[in-house]
């Protein structure tokens, strides 16, 4: 993937507003996920003003939230880690809106990332499946997970 800065962010969101699509698959992967994101759009906005800033929200760096997003689709697309897949459906299956559940492994992707950072190693995929597993039954627990 080409270097991700929040001047990158800031482009695409200047772009999406444009109606282009950038060239780079992975650069139009994740403007996809700003521009489906309308939650995030007027932060998007202020980040487009000044990149120099952060989009933070809630504690939540928006552009980690993207990039774990773009990551799990390109991960369910590949079936990688093994059972990616079933995890997804499974949760479908139970009764988890597509939108909840494709969340819960995003989450579970982006705190095993940030765990794993911490500890200075590369993210475990291992240890993210089974952090997901864990998250996959909370929302079955709550009846569904929200973003």
């Amino acid at each position: 993937m080409p270097e991700l800065t929040p001047q990158t962010f800031a482009a695409l969101w200047t772009m999406a507003k444009r109606d282009e699509v950038p060239d780079d698959a992975e650069h139009a992967r994740l403007q996809k996920f700003m521009k489906l994101h309308g939650d995030m759009h007027d932060a998007w906005e202020a980040f487009e003003q000044d990149p120099a800033e952060p989009p933070v929200r809630d504690g939540e760096n928006l552009m980690l939230h993207i990039l774990m997003d773009a990551t799990v689709e390109k991960a369910l697309e590949w079936g990688q880690p093994p059972g990616i897949r079933e995890m997804m459906q499974g949760m479908l299956d139970r009764g988890v809106e597509p939108t909840a559940a494709f969340h819960v492994l995003s989450h579970a992707m982006q705190h095993e990332y940030l765990h794993a950072a911490a500890q200075g190693q590369p993210m475990d995929q291992d240890q993210f499946m089974a952090r997901a597993e864990r998250y996959a039954r909370e929302a079955l627990d709550e009846g569904g997970a929200g973003d």
